[in-house]
């Protein structure tokens, strides 16, 4: 569950030379929106889940 808290780029230091010039990569790019859309969709479900509990 921690791993959905933390960005790639935090996961995956070996690509940090890449998040400043991201858009230069359009493949990696589109990939990394959508799994941050993703993550934050998830993020978002398991915090309503959760107040839905209490």
């Amino acid at each position: 569950m921690k791993w959905l808290n933390v960005s790639f780029f935090k996961i995956f230091d070996q690509y940090k030379f890449i998040e400043a010039n991201i858009q230069e990569y359009p493949t990696f790019y589109n990939e990394y929106l959508l799994h941050e859309k993703i993550r934050i969709y998830i993020l978002h479900n398991l915090f309503l889940e959760k107040s839905y509990r209490t």
